[in-house]
């Protein structure tokens, strides 16, 4: 499963890290990053979280 992440939607809201700080990070203008290619099985309820949170859907899961 991989993250796939809109950085032109992102407003920097950081609800994705807070859900799962191994995931995501910020950059240097605020905006959030993924941190891993593939997301592990043990942390995909994470992502899912982090994408069904996210207030801008800047995020989505990808098989």
């Amino acid at each position: 499963m991989k993250i796939v992440f809109d950085r032109d939607a992102c407003e920097g809201n950081a609800v994705c890290i807070a859900l799962s700080p191994d995931l995501f990070g910020l950059d240097d203008e605020g905006k959030a990053i993924v941190l891993v290619d593939d997301v592990p099985e043990q942390s995909e309820g994470f992502a899912a979280d982090a994408v069904s949170m996210c207030p801008v859907a800047a995020l989505r899961l990808q098989s």
